[in-house]
């Protein structure tokens, strides 16, 4: 029996579920809880500067997305076939979405502003999300609401033909190109849907969370596009092997949502001056940063590939990832930038870079 080691703050913030998944198996664990003193000295020794992180046997892994999904694969708390873990997914989008909302409101300075953010957060945000909750909160819950067995005759059907994937999506790369990586990486078919502003604005009503990307599969939609790319990687057999090992793809995962929400926090913005300081200060600091946790990741690994010894899920998100980084010279990150050419060199890979339809970042 492995031995877990909980390391946060003395508050629930992003380890709460943690400790919820182990009080649920009755797993016991080390709980360690940092005072902000305390976390001065500790910080440096922790993989990425950053908590919650998880020891296990005295290995040291960050990111609490995906800390939260090992433990629930560990515990067998989480999804039982590739469709539910893809649903338990969505909702876990659901809750980074709300996240970023969040920290929005809570890394503002301006006291104005920040008001006028929480303003905007409790009448349109939240309750959206909560909303689509409610609608949504049986996919936990398959045995009282029978009308999503749905899912599961998929599942079924799967077993005994190949099933079809349609991609919905805009003509940008944005959201949806990961996916189109991993389906062109794996060789197989799918019906690339690229709509128009105008045509997501007239459809926006039918698809699941009002937003795309959207997968669709044997005409079931699913939405959330990491949960989309995490469940085309383990269909196509480019996720970790192991329960660790999808952890640690897990955790490039999850500094690529760092990468996202800097991202969006700088386009949002709308003073053009404090978008100018944001995005400087993407350039110069948090973007440098990330990618030298790649390169450490890479360096841990010393194989070449984020993750295992072969080209798979957390090689093409980071790939995908650095295409959209502006000003980052990767000859200062020297594993990235090999990386990033092995992704570029895959036979599949380089077909579809060659022949894919214009599109923007």
């Amino acid at each position: 029996m492995p031995t877990y080691k909980l390391k946060y703050f003395q508050s629930k913030g992003r380890a709460e579920v943690c400790r919820l998944l182990f009080a649920l198996a009755g797993q016991e664990y080390e709980d360690i809880r940092y005072s902000q003193d305390e976390w001065k000295t500790e910080k440096s020794k922790t993989p990425f500067g950053q908590l919650p992180v998880l020891e296990i046997n005295g290995e040291p892994y960050g990111q609490s997305s995906g800390i939260i999904a090992f433990l629930a694969r560990e515990f067998g708390i989480h999804g039982k076939t590739s469709l539910e873990q893809l649903k338990v997914d969505q909702v876990m989008g659901i809750i980074q979405d709300i996240y970023t909302h969040m920290l929005k409101h809570f890394y503002e300075k301006d006291p104005a502003k920040q008001a006028e953010i929480l303003k905007e957060n409790n009448k349109d945000h939240y309750p959206k999300y909560l909303v689509v909750w409610v609608l949504r909160s049986s996919l936990i819950s398959l045995t009282a609401h029978p009308e999503l067995h749905r899912g599961e005759e998929h599942t079924a059907q799967r077993a005994s033909n190949m099933p079809s994937y349609k991609l919905i999506y805009t003509n940008n790369k944005g959201r949806g190109e990961l996916c189109r990586l991993l389906f062109a990486l794996a060789g197989q078919e799918y019906e690339d849907v690229r709509w128009t502003r105008e045509t997501l604005q007239a459809e926006k009503h039918n698809l699941l969370f009002g937003q795309i990307p959207v997968l669709e599969v044997d005409g079931k939609q699913y939405a959330q596009s990491m949960a989309i790319a995490g469940f085309l990687a383990r269909e196509f057999g480019f996720h970790g092997k192991t329960s660790v090992e999808q952890m640690e793809v897990d955790q490039v995962i999850g500094i690529i949502n760092d990468i996202f929400s800097a991202l969006i926090k700088q386009f949002l913005e709308q003073d053009q001056e404090r978008k100018a300081a944001i995005t400087k200060e993407n350039k110069e600091t948090t973007f440098p940063k990330v990618v030298g946790f790649f390169e450490k990741i890479l360096k841990n690994n010393s194989t070449g590939f984020y993750v295992g010894d072969k080209l798979g899920f957390a090689d093409l998100a980071a790939f995908d990832t650095l295409s959209k980084l502006e000003g980052i010279n990767l000859d200062d990150f020297p594993l990235v930038k090999a990386n990033k050419e092995k992704v570029e060199s895959n036979e599949r890979i380089a077909k579809w870079l060659r022949e894919r339809p214009d599109s923007e970042l």
